[in-house]
């Protein structure tokens, strides 16, 4: 009885022991995690959502699917499916809706330079960029290059919050990164 005693005593003491330790480490974990609060409230005002849209046209379509008789047939099909009316002035299909397209992007210096994807504004007739405090501006395109897939606009607008661009050399397998978007409108996401 006396060594039952002294092995539960003694697992006891080994399993506070363990439970201690692992506490320790668990709190000394979470101490030694990044901050991203204060870095996300902080830069969240020059993050902008990019809206984009493009008016389809039948040169889109291969050139196969292009004749008078497939043209007549495929407003049918958007009429009767996607509701849009007749094809050509009334609007429809090709000369009617726009393709959208939305993005992130964000505020590269405060007269309006803002730096977003290529692929969001490729071949757009109409550009818009939404800041964080729910403004809205009319966008143009200053230049995009599809390789690294990064396109500069310019808004009209003065004395905006811009982001401070960091050097990527600096950083280090293993270290911590934060990427701050509004993709499809969804704010600091």
């Amino acid at each position: 009885m006396n060594r039952a005693y002294r092995t539960r005593s003694l697992s006891f003491l080994y399993a506070l022991l363990a439970f201690f330790l692992l506490a320790g480490t668990t709190v000394q974990a979470r101490n030694s995690l990044p901050e991203f609060a204060t870095l996300v409230k902080e830069n969240s005002p020059a993050v902008v959502n990019v809206t984009t849209s493009r008016k389809l046209d039948r040169q889109m379509l291969p050139e196969r699917f292009r004749s008078p008789e497939t043209d007549e047939l495929f407003d049918e099909l958007m009429k009767r499916f996607f509701d849009f009316g007749g094809g050509g002035e009334g609007g429809a299909p090709f000369g009617g809706p726009d393709t959208d397209a939305r993005g992130s992007g964000f505020i590269l210096s405060a007269d309006g330079y803002v730096v977003t994807n290529h692929h969001v504004v490729d071949g757009s007739d109409d550009i818009t960029v939404k800041l964080n405090d729910r403004r809205e501006f009319k966008a143009r395109l200053i230049g995009s290059d599809k390789r690294s897939d990064v396109a500069l606009l310019k808004i009209e607008a003065s004395g905006l919050p811009t982001l401070k661009i960091g050097d990527s050399s600096q950083l280090e397998v293993g270290e911590w990164v934060l990427a701050i978007g509004s993709p499809f409108g969804f704010e600091s996401s």
